[in-house]
């Protein structure tokens, strides 16, 4: 029985095999392809531009191939990406030789923009200061040479600068007329701007489970004010924004005898029930497991509720939220119940949390204001007991938070410039009738450099205020620091000052910095180094002397995916700890520190 079944497997093996090996043969071969006279623009670029999947390492080492229809194809596209970019007498020539292609690229002269004209009436002196606004973000010039994408984008930047000044229906005719001979372009653009418009009416269509006043709210403009097709885009940001809909129109309609436009939105509403399931690892909490539900509408209303469960070597918790958009005027409401239990260097403790709160969010800006309610259900020390009075071991705490949050960078998983602020206050008190406030500063900076390189740099600082003795503030709300998002070179949270038995005692004051370089270095992978220090201070000053900076340094890799860079970085501690013994730590990440 078992020779039969060996015969039949190896029987099919075979034939698999024979048919592999046939269609191998139907494939059309592939060449070496040798490209020649590109001056003006590197291979790469090229091939970029004509949609050439490729790696640079296949451009190093001559080993860039294509079969014979794939050439073609390409010398096509390579011609017409040298005329759109203003070399009209181009002529790119395909010779197939014995054993690879050769495409050779006679660019020609380069055509430029000898004139430049804006056609309105000379009366119209708003039409003048709006185009004379509006150049400073026109890419064509005279005495430039002359590109396909820099023409058509004047068109598109002229309608919105006239759009953004209450012409809704504003129409630019653009014409190009080209000297062969002279090898030049006379630029000119015809603008009929309408007349001039304020919004109407709003009406919405397609909702069927969402609430009419709370998508009003999300609008970015006001009836009768002069209309402003900028204000018409952020509106549909804004409720593409909310996760309700799939798909969002907004349709601008002919002006009534009052000049006033009406503008009806129609939606398409998406799945409001999500369920959510991740995995992972990292550096600090070891393999981690997410899980939760989430509904956007409850009772046919707008409210977000949902449940979400994490454990990993750090923390088990569950949690639960409900969050009800523009609950008070332009404020959203939230609440939240938390429990969880915290495993850290020295402790584990459970607690739980109730909160509850309003939020306003601008354009980049956002303040929060909520009460919080916390309980320490029971906490147990595994290393020797830092000092505590038996009073702050289980309290109960009281705190009011504000939070100010202001977002300027140009993407939120991996910025390329811009700076991210964030400020916090509280105030606190124990059951015991201990109070204490905290103060929390994040300052974060990103440069953009030369070869698409960036200079990234964190500040975080922290103050802990109140006339009771350390030993008096519950263990939880001391400062610690160290972790992969913080000192990546030591354990998490084993950086504080230290007790007479050297158990961590935690401080008042705390202060972290980093200081990233990252670039590319090959296709889709880019580079970072780093140098981070921070300390836990005994006093709510965070700059004294009293405590010992560390430091550590540090390389790291990312792939640059769909979903975002991921990689890993090796930190190397450059300080002792006393709770972080290995020389160096690994951190995995989604992104980056900071």
């Amino acid at each position: 029985m078992g020779k039969k079944i060996l015969t039949v497997f190896f029987i099919l093996l075979a034939v698999s095999s024979a048919l592999w090996a046939k269609e191998e043969q139907k494939k059309p071969s592939k060449k070496l392809v040798v490209v020649s006279g590109n001056k003006t623009f590197s291979l790469t670029n090229l091939l970029k531009s004509c949609g050439v999947e490729f790696r640079k390492t296949q451009l190093k080492r001559e080993k860039l191939k294509m079969t014979e229809e794939e050439c073609v194809e390409f010398s096509e596209n390579l011609a017409g990406f040298y005329k759109r970019e203003g070399f009209f007498d181009v002529l790119v020539e395909k010779n197939q030789k014995e054993d690879f292609f050769e495409i050779t690229v006679e660019e020609g002269k380069e055509y430029n923009v000898t004139s430049l004209k804006f056609l309105i009436s000379e009366e119209d002196h708003e039409s003048k200061k709006i185009i004379l606004d509006a150049q400073s973000s026109i890419s064509i010039k005279e005495g430039k040479r002359f590109r396909i994408e820099d023409y058509e984008n004047a068109k598109s930047i002229l309608e919105k600068a006239f759009g953004d000044q209450g012409y809704p229906f504003v129409k630019v005719s653009e014409k190009a007329e080209v000297n062969v001979k002279e090898k030049i372009v006379n630029v000119s653009y015809s603008i009929d701007k309408g007349d001039k418009a304020t919004f109407g009416k709003t009406t919405f269509e397609g909702i069927n489970h969402t609430e009419e006043n709370i998508l009003r709210k999300l609008l970015k403009y006001k009836e009768g004010e002069i209309y402003k097709v900028s204000q018409i885009e952020e509106t549909k940001e804004a409720l593409y924004s909310t996760s309700l809909f799939d798909v969002v129109t907004i349709k601008v309609k002919k002006p009534d005898e009052n000049k006033s436009v009406p503008i009806k939105i129609i939606l398409k509403e998406g799945r409001h029930r999500k369920v959510k399931f991740s995995f992972g690892y990292g550096a600090d909490e070891k393999f981690r497991v997410q899980a939760g539900f989430e509904t956007l509408r409850l009772f046919d209303k707008c409210i977000t509720a949902g449940f979400n469960l994490k454990k990993s070597s750090l923390e088990y918790s569950y949690e639960f939220h409900l969050i009800r958009p523009y609950a008070v005027s332009d404020y959203s409401g939230y609440f939240r119940a938390r429990k969880q239990t915290l495993y850290w260097v020295q402790t584990e403790f459970e607690t739980t949390l109730l909160t509850a709160g309003i939020e306003r969010k601008f354009s980049k800006l956002s303040a929060s204001l909520d009460i919080n309610y916390e309980m320490i259900n029971r906490i147990k020390f595994t290393y020797p007991s830092p000092p505590i009075k038996d009073s702050a071991l289980t309290p109960h705490t009281l705190f009011l938070r504000l939070n100010l949050q202001l977002n300027k960078t140009d993407n939120i998983i991996d910025p390329s410039k811009g700076y991210f602020a964030q400020a916090g206050v509280e105030g606190d008190k124990t059951s015991n009738d201990v109070t204490f406030g905290k103060v929390l500063v994040d300052l974060r900076k990103y440069l953009s450099l030369k070869n698409g390189s960036l200079l990234a740099f964190k500040l975080k600082a922290a103050s802990l205020i109140s006339t009771a003795e350390i030993t008096e503030i519950p263990y939880p709300y001391r400062f610690f620091t160290g972790g992969q998002m913080r000192l990546r070179g030591y354990r998490f949270s084993s950086i504080s000052p230290l007790s007479d038995n050297l158990s961590l005692e935690g401080g008042k004051g705390l202060i972290e910095s980093s200081l990233e370089y990252r670039f590319p270095f090959r296709d889709d992978f880019k580079g970072v180094v780093f140098l981070e220090s921070g300390k836990a201070t005994r006093k709510s000053n965070p700059l004294e002397t009293g405590e010992p900076l560390k430091s550590d340094i540090g390389f790291g890799v990312r792939y640059l995916t769909p979903v975002g860079p991921v990689g890993m970085d090796v930190a190397f501690r450059l300080n002792k700890a006393q709770y972080s013994s290995s020389v160096f730590q690994i951190a995995l990440f989604i992104g980056y520190s900071f």
